[in-house]
């Protein structure tokens, strides 16, 4: 991913485009709202701490869970079953097999070998009844009815009048903070273009600029150019035109004008004037409002999801989020 060097320049205009929030506090009959405390990219780094803590724990409570429920339909307790089902079935080991793990593991058994090849039996039979007690958990658990309940942390982004691909209507919005100078946002691209071709209407894709201008000094020129593109229609031409151009350099601006067959005298003069110089910046400020210190960044329905991920793992988010908004259709 891209890392953003130091700040938003003191000079970049205020977003206008984060929701209020609610009231914190009033001084004299004027409102304070949670927003004006600019607290999301801390607290987002709390939450996702609190997520992580609640689901290792969770885990631990379901495997004890499941266990005892495959327990009970044979009237065992867990430990009886554990050892009907596994440990009884695990046969002793080969000395062959007791020998090759002493010298896997020689730091653990100080001594020869032959001193000591009973504590080394004794290890790997434990470590075979823990990894068939794993095994043994991971079959109980696929054919348990779990349903896990706990919310992923979210932010709000609200997309104001950023460039969409897609129906606001659709179930999943993916918004992503990006950078035309960035090598990882140009290796998303694809990706991004699979997962339109595969969910269709049932997802739509937002972009924001974030260009790191200490690192990538053509991303604001290139991001101003995508806005004037758009004003003839054409800002998803632009953008694609760019993202698959092979450098980035001024002249790359000009000549993905003509490529996607703008009005190159018209283009010229909307970038000349600066136009979309604020608006660009303000992007950028909002994405570090938001705890966004990289590129690409990515919130799915508000998840955030950072870097050039695998297909997978927008696979995993948005399959989630499509059945999540499918349950809340049938209640």
């Amino acid at each position: 991913m891209c890392i953003v060097v130091g700040l938003a320049p003191l000079g970049m205009a205020q977003s206008q485009v984060r929701p209020k929030g609610p009231v914190v506090a009033v001084v004299d009959n004027v409102q304070i709202t949670e927003d004006e405390l600019k607290l999301e990219a801390q607290t987002l780094q709390l939450r996702r701490q609190e997520y992580e803590l609640k689901v290792r724990a969770l885990e631990n409570v379901l495997s004890r869970k499941v266990i005892e429920s495959a327990a009970a339909a044979k009237n065992l307790s867990a430990e009886e079953f554990l050892k009907l089902e596994v440990d009884s079935k695990i046969p002793d080991p080969a000395s062959a097999e007791v020998e090759g793990f002493y010298w896997g593991q020689k730091d653990k058994f100080p001594g020869r070998f032959e001193k000591v090849r009973d504590q080394v039996t004794q290890a790997l039979m434990r470590a075979k009844i823990q990894d068939g007690r794993q095994a043994l958990l991971q079959q109980l658990r696929q054919k348990a009815a779990v349903q896990v309940l706990i919310d992923l942390p979210r932010v709000t982004v609200d997309v104001g009048n950023a460039p969409r691909r897609g129906s606001p209507s659709a179930p999943v919005t993916i918004i992503e903070f990006s950078d035309y100078q960035c090598p990882y946002c140009r290796q998303t691209e694809p990706v991004l273009q699979q997962l339109s071709a595969k969910y269709a209407d049932r997802v739509s894709l937002v972009y924001k600029d974030f260009p790191l201008h200490n690192i990538h000094p053509n991303a604001q020129a290139a991001a101003e150019a995508a806005r004037c593109a758009g004003e003839q229609g054409k800002y998803w031409n632009y953008h694609d035109a760019l993202f698959a151009s092979p450098v980035l350099i001024p002249e790359t601006l000009f000549e993905t004008a003509q490529q996607v067959q703008l009005d190159v005298e018209a283009f010229k003069t909307c970038t000349a004037s600066g136009k979309y110089k604020a608006p660009v910046e303000n992007s950028a400020l909002e994405a570090q409002q938001y705890g966004v210190n990289s590129t690409p960044s990515f919130f799915i329905n508000g998840i955030p999801l950072i870097g050039a991920q695998p297909i997978a793992a927008f696979e995993k988010l948005i399959d989630a989020e499509i059945e999540a908004s499918g349950s809340r259709t049938r209640q």
